[in-house]
């Protein structure tokens, strides 16, 4: 997570770059998928909320509509609510997630993590089992359509051959003998 410092003259220091940033800047690292978190320089509050809506506020003045009118409308009259309700299944799974590789970490059941380490391996085995069968079969499938079709191409020629006798042979029995 960057933190971002702001000072009582509103300007705002990046403390992971040690340098001044602009609310543009944040709009850029917000996008670019960066956490960030501001904090007050005096109270160490913070202050993130304020200066994401700063953000948004900046954004709109530069013609960069931010979000359409209704969807900030629904925010402010949610208080937050709406933004809690959506967010709320990815912090949970993300807590669940942060519980169980902290409970895999911890030194004390060291067979569980042997447990899951075993388990993931083996799946990961069977997956590449079924894989190798697969394509062992599709390769094995392949091979006996190649070989078919080189068998059907020598009895097509073959089929030919035939037709070019047989032909011979009706125009050598519809020719008039001499003597009749």
């Amino acid at each position: 997570m960057r933190t971002i410092k702001r000072y009582p003259n509103r300007k705002l220091y990046d403390m992971t770059d040690c340098r001044y940033i602009t609310l543009n800047e944040i709009a850029d690292l917000v996008r670019d998928g960066v956490e960030i978190r501001v904090i007050d320089s005096k109270t160490s509050e913070d202050i993130t909320k304020i200066t994401l809506a700063q953000v948004l506020l900046a954004e709109e003045k530069g013609n960069r509509p931010v979000a359409p009118i209704q969807r900030l409308l629904t925010l402010l009259h949610s208080g937050g609510e709406y933004i809690h309700k959506r967010l709320a299944p990815v912090a949970a799974l993300r807590e669940e997630a942060e519980k169980t590789i902290q409970k895999l970490i911890k030194v004390e059941p060291p067979e569980e993590l042997k447990d899951f380490v075993s388990h993931t391996v083996k799946a990961y085995e069977d997956v590449q089992l079924r894989a190798d069968e697969q394509l062992q079969f599709f390769v094995s499938t392949v091979k006996s359509i190649t070989n078919a079709q080189k068998e059907i191409e020598i009895l097509y020629k073959k089929v030919e051959e035939l037709t070019q006798r047989i032909e011979a042979l009706e125009k050598s029995q519809k020719k008039p003998k001499r003597g009749q």
